[in-house]
């Protein structure tokens, strides 16, 4: 799956996702200030890790212009783009 991950399985029974722990480096400040924020919301690092990261994902993914969406700007360009162009002025 993830070259240098290790997989094992969550020991909580109710939760059969595979869990893959992983090693990096990061800022040492933002690092505190999610420590600081896992105490503060006495939450968990592991959780709040994982939401940031999926939170990311989510992001980055909405960033992308869906197919059909991005084909219906292509087709309408071809169609309309004298008039866009006098439009812009």
């Amino acid at each position: 799956m993830l070259e240098g991950a290790l997989a094992r399985t969550s020991r909580n029974p109710a939760v059969s996702r595979t869990r893959l722990e992983i090693a990096t480096e990061v800022d040492a400040d933002l690092l505190a200030s999610l420590f600081e924020i896992a105490k503060r919301e006495s939450c968990p690092v592991e959780k709040l890790f994982e939401e940031a990261l999926a939170d990311l994902v989510e992001k980055r993914n909405r960033m992308r212009p869906r197919t059909h969406v991005e084909a219906a700007y292509v087709q309408s360009f071809f169609r309309y783009g004298e008039l866009y162009k006098l439009l812009s002025k």
